[in-house]
Formats: C-alpha cells, structure tokens, sequence
C-alpha cells in the first residue's frame, strides 16, 4: 500500500513539473506565424496492384506473372529504370463462402495481388505509364501523390518565413497592450498542448501541417497532375513580455 501512494506521489509531481515547464512563470505572448508557398510539382510517386483471381491457385498465380511480365515490358519501353520501381511479396489470400452468420463454408477461389511503388521525376512518363497501365485487366488501385524535388529547401525558407511572421504578431499584441516584446521563451513546429489548452485553443495545426504537406489524387480511368502543390510552414512562439 506505500509502494502504491509513493507511485501515485511521484506520478502527480511529474504531471506538475511537465505543465510547470511548459508555463512560463512571468507575463508571455503566445504568438502563431504561417508562410506557405504555392509550386508545380516535379515528383511523383505512384502505386497500384496487380490483383488476380481464380479458383486454381496455380492457375492466379500463373495470371499474376504474366501481367508482371507486361509490365516489365511496359516500363522498359518508357524508359523507366529498374531503381524507379519498388515490388513488394506476393500475397495470396483465400476466399470462402459464407452463411448469414458469418460462418466459412467451401472455398471459392484464391486473390493473388502484388503491390507496386514508382517514384518518378518525370511527368511526362508519369501520364504516359497512367494512360497505358488503366486499359490493362488485374491492374487497380492507383494512388498518386505528387511534390517537389526541392522540398526541403523550400521548407526551411518557409520556417524562417514563419518564425519572422510569428515574431511580427507577437510584437503587435505588445505593443497593443503597451508592454515591450522581450526574448522569446520557446519556439516549436509542434503545438505547446498544455498553454493551447489552458487559453481554450485548438491545437490541431499538426494534423493541418500534415494535410498541407502534400498534394494526393486517387482514380482508376483519368490521369491527373495538379499545376502546383502548396507547401505550408507552421510555426508556435512564445515571448516574454515586458514593460516599456
């Protein structure tokens, strides 16, 4: 039973001392700073599957390597190299037949399906190989998500971007209150959880950073590449406040 309470002691005391660290104790600003940047994307990656079925196992696998075999065909002839392209394992699942209760009776067939992941630099192969790979059977579930190659160059200009745009609100409130901005007290991509909660903020700008991050399209019969992607940088700042 000691043991017990000196746990829950000690459980309590580290709660307080992790929201006391996140507290400043003197008078603050808590300031939020955006940038984002709107560019054409020059990267795409890419995936989909080849999917088989049959009730001969044998006879599904024998289906699935044939449209391999097309394929490897398909991306030599648009001049895509082997370090483009990444195959997963094989996998083979049985289907059965069920009954109302959910119970399995007789087997019906085997799904063989085999995922593929291209990463290209090349837009224009990019449409190419989608216009070609749509009007093959067993071929589905094409998922594209485009950037650029010069990403993080581009978000570090945008987190110096963000920070000057935080500091620039922050000074705002100061001098709107007629106090003085003082040095700042902590800076995070992240939000500050415990100060957002005390004030009543969301602090759901990690969830939009992410929505933000990048540009996705999802079909089976059109090829779709976005003229520009946006790249957004969101940054949290908080300022010790002073007088003047």
């Amino acid at each position: 039973m000691i043991y017990k309470l000196i746990f829950v002691i000690a459980l309590q005391l580290f709660a307080y001392s992790a929201f006391a660290i996140q507290m400043p104790d003197t008078p603050f600003i808590y300031s939020e700073g955006e940038a984002e940047r709107e560019v054409q994307p020059n990267l795409v990656d890419f995936t989909f599957y080849i999917k088989t079925f049959d009730e001969n196992p044998d006879k599904a696998f024998k289906d699935l390597q044939k449209q391999s075999l097309e394929l490897k065909e398909l991306f030599d002839g648009i001049d895509i190299s082997d370090e483009n392209i990444e195959s997963y394992d094989i996998d083979k699942t049985t289907v059965r037949e069920t009954d109302d209760n959910g119970r399995q009776l007789k087997i019906l067939g085997y799904d063989v399906q085999q995922k593929f992941n291209l990463r290209l630099s090349d837009l224009n192969k990019y449409k190419l190989l989608m216009n070609k790979l749509v009007s093959l059977k067993n071929v589905s579930d094409f998922y594209s998500t485009f950037d650029v190659v010069e990403r993080k160059d581009i978000e570090q200009q945008l987190t110096i971007d963000a920070c000057a745009d935080a500091k620039t609100k922050a000074e705002v409130m100061a001098n709107s209150t007629g106090g003085q901005l003082g040095s700042v007290f902590a800076v995070s991509e992240k939000s500050f959880g415990s100060i957002e909660d005390a004030f009543g903020l969301s602090s759901s700008n990690d969830r939009l950073d992410r929505m933000f991050k990048k540009s996705a399209y999802k079909g089976d019969s059109i090829t779709f590449v976005p003229s520009s992607i946006k790249i957004k940088k969101r940054v949290n700042a908080i300022y010790k406040l002073s007088e003047k």
